[in-house]
């Protein structure tokens, strides 16, 4: 898998599970798939990698095919087969990548809590600078304030998202307490069933706590925590099935025909911390 020579590539660091630039990342797997070895080379040291792929000891290749521009250079033997990238996105979770997902909602929740702007949501994670690339932006609508932060961990690109409300109007109020208590829901169900909840499934419970006639849900209620900017949409959001190893966030779109919130409810699934109710708006 070829990186990028500017920026995080969101598929480079899944695999390599680091954000450096101008990187290629092998993994050789043994029959089941388990991986035997992980080895990152400079983009200088590319015929290294382009010889590893000739060797006749290897049942098969699967490479990095893309043709996007500012990759890592790489020839490919005639005989290689395509990489699934909507595959490999989906992550990976280990303990290493729990501990790091949970202390950045964590270091995410404060910051949304003490921050209504950019600057403060910067001043905020001030002493993570190193550690974080962060978002933060408020978008103003006629029923609702609404209030995004995300960041992303920089060595591993990781990347998690947050909203926060203000309701302007006793309409909007009522229908994020709905979706709330509907994403505290699926929480549930997915802390609960693990592995084997389906997509259809979260969405139908969901929908229970919602108004048919006021209320209008747009997509799936679950998506898959990925690698990428923040605010960027991660692949995963056509999945049907979370598998063990996913790591699966509950968000929900929801509007009135007018204008549409995007609520995040958290990051859930068998083994992860308990869901707490999360039923509130800001003040």
């Amino acid at each position: 898998m070829r990186g990028s020579y500017r920026g995080v590539d969101p598929y480079y660091s899944s695999l390599a599970q680091n954000a450096e630039n101008g990187k290629i990342v092998t993994v050789e797997l043994d029959d089941t798939g388990n991986v035997l070895q992980r080895q990152i080379f400079n983009a200088s040291d590319s015929y290294v990698v382009e010889a590893m792929m000739e060797d006749p000891t290897y049942k098969g290749v699967i490479g990095d095919m893309r043709t996007d521009h500012g990759l890592v250079s790489l020839e490919f033997p005639q005989t290689a087969r395509p990489l699934d990238l909507k595959e490999l996105q989906r992550s990976t979770k280990t303990p290493e990548i729990a501990r790091t997902l949970q202390k950045m909602r964590n270091e995410l929740t404060n910051a949304m809590q003490h921050s209504s702007d950019p600057n403060t949501f910067r001043g905020v994670l001030a002493e993570h600078n190193d550690a974080y690339k962060y978002a933060f932006r408020v978008e103003k609508y006629n029923g609702f304030v609404q209030y995004r932060g995300g960041l992303q961990d920089t060595s591993t690109g990781l990347t998690i998202e947050n909203t926060e409300f203000e309701a302007k109007t006793p309409e909007w109020e009522a229908r994020l307490q709905r979706a709330y208590r509907g994403l505290d829901a699926v929480a549930e169900y997915l802390y609960y069933r693990g592995a084997g909840a389906t997509v259809e499934s979260c969405n139908a419970t969901f929908m229970e706590y919602m108004d048919d006639e006021k209320d209008f849900v747009y997509g799936d209620v679950v998506r898959l925590v990925g690698y990428g900017s923040p605010f960027e949409d991660e692949v995963g959001d056509d999945i049907k099935t979370i598998r063990a190893l996913d790591v699966p966030a509950v968000v929900a779109h929801v509007g009135d025909q007018k204008e549409t919130a995007r609520i995040y409810g958290g990051i859930y699934g068998k083994g992860n911390k308990k869901p707490q109710k999360k039923t509130q708006t800001r003040c």
